[in-house]
């Protein structure tokens, strides 16, 4: 009988929450930083996913359902070592020269995984690593790693970080960042389905926007929900370069939608993440 191998690392909110900011003039309203945190966070946020789709195409999760209930992944997936009980264990998802998904996502070149045990288990750590990873267009490089800090059976939590993270546009904007995060799974405990998986995080990141401002953030209460694209609700608080007032991006409350509000001073937009 094959264990169950179940990836929770989809679950957590990946990256840190990293973002980017920029000086705004308080006659003015400019976006971009709001711009900048959806694009990158949600990048985290698909790689997600993903590797919770592969997991669940190759029996390796511990649930009955992945995170949308279709066989979708247009990737090549492979374990190393191919058994089910040898750690370190190292997965990767290989989207080749790209593929498009039935929501629209074109992903292409590959991300590995490298488990030191089933990443349910307390004690577990997996890192991330990019080659040539494109969502969208926009490259995705850096270290991921992630701890499940789980203090007891009835609590799981983890702690993640990313070091020298990049991300690069089309037309050759770059952000940069280092973050960590801290989260607890606060839905889906204790449910043979990943669909109703929940957690809640916070976290603090630095770095250089797009707009070549450096930035220091802080999100608290941060919620992604495993049947929704995007974060669902939560707030992150940015400060850049030597402006005093901080950029806000409010996620909602709770619905599953693209919008998030993007506010500075007296103004605000709503705006919708990038794919």
């Amino acid at each position: 009988m094959k264990p169950k191998f179940r990836i929770s690392f989809a679950a957590v909110v990946l990256a840190g929450l990293i973002l980017t900011a920029c000086t705004k003039k308080k006659d003015t309203f400019d976006s971009d930083s709001g711009t900048s945190y959806s694009t990158v966070d949600n990048l985290f946020k698909d790689v997600n996913k993903t590797l919770n789709d592969a997991a669940k195409e190759n029996n390796l999760t511990g649930k009955t359902d992945g995170t949308d209930g279709a066989n979708d992944l247009c990737a090549t997936v492979t374990l190393n070592p191919p058994d089910w009980t040898t750690f370190p264990k190292t997965v990767t998802v290989d989207f080749g020269t790209g593929c498009t998904d039935q929501y629209g996502v074109t992903r292409k070149g590959k991300f590995t995984a490298v488990f030191t045990d089933y990443l349910h288990n307390a004690g577990a750590h997996v890192s991330v690593t990019f080659d040539n990873y494109y969502v969208n267009g926009v490259k995705l490089e850096g270290l991921y790693a992630l701890a499940n800090t789980s203090p007891n059976s009835s609590t799981r939590t983890f702690n993640d970080t990313i070091t020298n993270g990049k991300a690069t546009t089309p037309d050759g904007k770059v952000c940069t960042w280092n973050a960590t995060r801290s989260s607890v799974q606060t839905g889906g405990f204790g449910t043979l389905i990943i669909l109703d998986d929940e957690y809640t995080g916070q976290g603090k990141s630095t770095g250089i926007g797009f707009n070549g401002k450096t930035f220091d953030a802080t999100s608290t209460n941060v919620v992604m929900k495993l049947n929704c694209r995007y974060l669902v609700s939560g707030l992150v608080t940015i400060y850049s370069g030597t402006d005093p007032t901080p950029v806000k991006v409010d996620f909602g409350n709770g619905a599953c939608d693209n919008k998030y509000k993007v506010s500075y001073d007296v103004y605000s937009a709503t705006l919708q993440f990038w794919y």
